[in-house]
């Protein structure tokens, strides 16, 4: 390319306002002082700036009991339930520890008392120790708590529970056969927790108890 030519183009770049910048180039002694810079001394992005620091034990408690409160507004929530919600907020340990320990004082969680009127009110359905536990498992209450719970309902005898149950039940199946009757009723026993061979029994007994006392009425 001739001065000509590059003169040219200084003068056309003029025309249209392009400022001239002085091109720099750096040395590799340049490179070598940007790579031994301090880390603080490089300019940062939003990903430069250094972590907050975690909020002192009792702020941190603070926070964690006032989740509990919103939780626990709603419904009665197990312990157990209480601690897995704030492990999944990233609450540490020591925080959840003394959080349920001030849920306890604050009478935010019983579990004892929630645990046995859960088991008074699934036994006035007829369920049977093996559903009642089960169901308790599920919200996540201590073993502890459940045996305790559950020990109540443990001196019943099972055919009789069972029996009573089904017998309301047969009362309400006379429009049907007396092989579905029992079938259906066989199946809500079992739903509730009673073994395989006492809920047949109850089933069976008392479709053909309200059977025959339905036959003897209308001689």
């Amino acid at each position: 390319m001739s001065d000509a030519t590059f003169k040219d183009a200084e003068a056309f770049l003029e025309e249209l306002g392009v400022e001239r910048r002085p091109l720099v180039v750096e040395s590799p002694d340049d490179e070598d002082d940007r790579a031994d810079r301090p880390a603080d001394e490089h300019v940062g992005g939003a990903g430069d700036a250094a972590p907050s620091p975690p909020p002192p034990l009792d702020e941190a408690v603070g926070q964690a009991v006032a989740v509990i409160r919103a939780i626990t507004g709603g419904a009665p929530t197990s312990e157990g339930r209480l601690r897995r919600k704030l492990a999944d907020r990233d609450h540490p340990a020591p925080v959840i520890d003394a959080a349920m320990q001030r849920a306890r004082d604050e009478r935010l969680v019983d579990d004892d008392a929630m645990a046995a009127a859960l088991v008074a009110e699934w036994r006035a359905k007829g369920h049977a120790p093996r559903r009642l536990r089960d169901d308790l498992r599920k919200r996540e209450f201590d073993e502890d708590v459940v045996q305790r719970a559950v020990s109540v309902a443990e001196d019943d005898e099972p055919l009789a529970a069972a029996f009573a149950l089904a017998k309301d039940r047969a009362e309400q199946m006379r429009h049907v056969d007396a092989e579905t009757a029992f079938r259906r009723i066989h199946g809500y026993l079992g739903r509730r927790g009673h073994g395989d061979a006492i809920a047949r029994k109850a089933a069976r007994d008392a479709v053909f108890d309200d059977r025959e006392r339905e036959r003897t009425a209308g001689r």
